[in-house]
C-alpha cells in the first residue's frame, strides 16, 4: 500500500510540474504578517530586530520588519515571528 501511495505522489508532482523535495529551493510559509516559516537549505547572514538575511543556494533572502525575533531554528528549518513588513529575493 505504501508503495501505491509513494507512486501516486511522484505521479501528482510531474503532472503538475512542481519541485520535488531533491531540489534545495526555499519553501516559505507566511501566516498573515507576523509569522514566517522558511524550510530547505540556508545560511543565515544577518540578524538584528528590523532584518534578517538568508543565503539560499544562489540567491539571498532579506526579511525587513520590526522586532523581527527567531523563534525555532534548525538545520533546515526556521520560524521567524515579528512584524514583516517586505520580503526581498537578490540574485
Amino acid at each position: 500500500m505504501n508503495r501505491m501511495k509513494h507512486l501516486l505522489q511522484s505521479l501528482k508532482i510531474d503532472e503538475l510540474n512542481l519541485p520535488s523535495k531533491s531540489i534545495s529551493l526555499p519553501i516559505i510559509t507566511i501566516t498573515g504578517t507576523n509569522t514566517l516559516l522558511i524550510e530547505n537549505d540556508y545560511s543565515l547572514l544577518e540578524y538584528t530586530k528590523e532584518t534578517i538575511k538568508l543565503q539560499c543556494d544562489v540567491y539571498t533572502i532579506q526579511i525587513t520588519g520590526v522586532d523581527l525575533m527567531i523563534s525555532l531554528m534548525y538545520p533546515d528549518e526556521m520560524l521567524l515571528v515579528g512584524e514583516i513588513s517586505n520580503i526581498t529575493f537578490q540574485y
